[in-house]
This record gives C-alpha cells, sequence and structure tokens, in this order.
C-alpha cells in the first residue's frame, strides 16, 4: 500500500494543524493509502513517527528516506485541489519522482513534492554521516541519488504546479491536482485557493 508521508518540525511555520489540513486532503483526493507524520510534536489523530536526530529547518526531512516505498512524500504548504490519483499513477513504477525546481530553469530539484519506490535509505546513511546545515536538503539530494534513477513530476503529469508561477496569476486549471506553495506566501495568507485548517 502507498504511504503518504509529511515532516513537522518544531520551531517553524508549520503546526500540527497544517499536518491535519494535509492528512484530511489526502483522505479526500489521494487513493487508498498510509499517512504518517516525522514530527517531535504532537499530532491528534494521525500514525507519528518520532524524529531522532537534532537536525534543523528542512534538513529533519532526511529522516524520511529510512521509510520504505512506495512513498509519496509532500511539504506541508500544498493544496490538495482535485482528485490526485492519476499524479500517483503517473510516479507508479518508477524508482524516485521530484519536482524540478520552479525557479531552477530546469537544473535543479525541488523537494516539496517526491514519490519513490527505490531503497532511499544510503540518502539518510551518507547524510548521517556527515551532516550539513547549509543549502537546500533538495539540492543535497542532487548529489546522491543516481541521475538515471531520476524523473520529474513536470515530465509525467500536468497535475503539479506552482502557486507563485502558475496559479497566482492565471488561476486554477482544470488540469491542476497539487499546488506548491515554495516560501510566501504561505497556504493560509492567500485568497485564491481554498485553505481549511
Amino acid at each position: 500500500m502507498l504511504t503518504i508521508a509529511t515532516v513537522l518540525k518544531s520551531g517553524g511555520d508549520f503546526e500540527p494543524k497544517h499536518v491535519k489540513a494535509v492528512q484530511g486532503m489526502c483522505e479526500k483526493y489521494m487513493p487508498e493509502h498510509r499517512f504518517i507524520c516525522l514530527t517531535d510534536m504532537e499530532v491528534p489523530d494521525c500514525e507519528t513517527i518520532p524524529l531522532e536526530f537534532p537536525w534543523r529547518g528542512w534538513w529533519a526531512r532526511m529522516e524520511l528516506y529510512q521509510v520504505k516505498g512506495p512513498l509519496l512524500y509532500t511539504d506541508l504548504d500544498v493544496i490538495i485541489v482535485r482528485d490526485a490519483t492519476q499524479v500517483v499513477n503517473a510516479a507508479t513504477g518508477k524508482p524516485f519522482v521530484i519536482l524540478r525546481d520552479f525557479y531552477g530553469g530546469g537544473k535543479r530539484m525541488g523537494g516539496g513534492l517526491m514519490y519513490w519506490e527505490m531503497d532511499m535509505s544510503p540518502v539518510f546513511e551518507a547524510y548521517k554521516a556527515n551532516p550539513v546545515s547549509h543549502g537546500r536538503s533538495d539540492f543535497w539530494l542532487e548529489t546522491i541519488v543516481p541521475a538515471e534513477n531520476v524523473t520529474y513530476w513536470q515530465d509525467i503529469t500536468q497535475g503539479v504546479v506552482s502557486y507563485k508561477v502558475h496559479v497566482r496569476d492565471r488561476g486554477l486549471l482544470q488540469s491542476d491536482k497539487i499546488v506548491c506553495f515554495h516560501g510566501s506566501p504561505r497556504p493560509w495568507q492567500q485568497k485564491k485557493i481554498k485553505y481549511e485548517v
């Protein structure tokens, strides 16, 4: 069965209510799955896995790579707007799927939405052996995951879009399934797409 996972690290902009928002969207719009959150906080009515290491910010995500696939990871700053079964189906059978960074000109990874079936534990072990705290964790992935295993969401589906790059100016299209917010505004700071916590 598909696992859908997210990570909540205390000390940032996100709270348990934002996990619950994503969990609710997944229940409504995703195929059958197990939903988990890796966290150092209490999240009511949600299966949680305690974070083991004091890695800050997005580096807490590194613990996620211990979890076996098939796994769909989503950041907490997403809004799922329609049935996303097609998005999951597009990734099925592929070792590793990640965003092409919306501002990177096609050359950088964006880790806000990932899927894997391959063993990702070497990523965790590599980081554990030499943790760093600079840069972005998704860019760090570029040095670890073999290029031949990487597929980009933008190459396999039209359903995954950016709020700032796409939706803010043109609005939602019928083909849009998952809207990624990266940086400001957060999902709850805008009025174009309904967001409930």
